[in-house]
């Protein structure tokens, strides 16, 4: 499950991501230990990220998503 909060401000995204976060533990759900808040104004007319460190964090993220699932793959197998 991917989690996309919308909230004004970068405060107030951080914060219900990390409630969001709490919550789905609670569930014993497993949670990605990289986290992600790009702000809007950080992307160009085209929607494409132009702030690098932004772009590297997504990368992180989008490569943990992968090695984590490749883990499950392989437990499951």
């Amino acid at each position: 499950m991917q989690l996309q909060p919308a909230q004004g401000g970068a405060v107030g995204g951080f914060n219900a991501l990390n409630q969001l976060r709490l919550i789905i533990r609670s569930l014993h759900a497993n949670v990605l230990t990289e986290q992600v808040i790009v702000n809007a104004r950080s992307f160009d007319e085209s929607q494409y990220i132009k702030d690098d460190q932004s772009n590297q964090q997504v990368a992180s993220l989008v490569q943990e998503v992968l090695s984590e699932t490749s883990f499950r793959l392989q437990i499951n197998q």
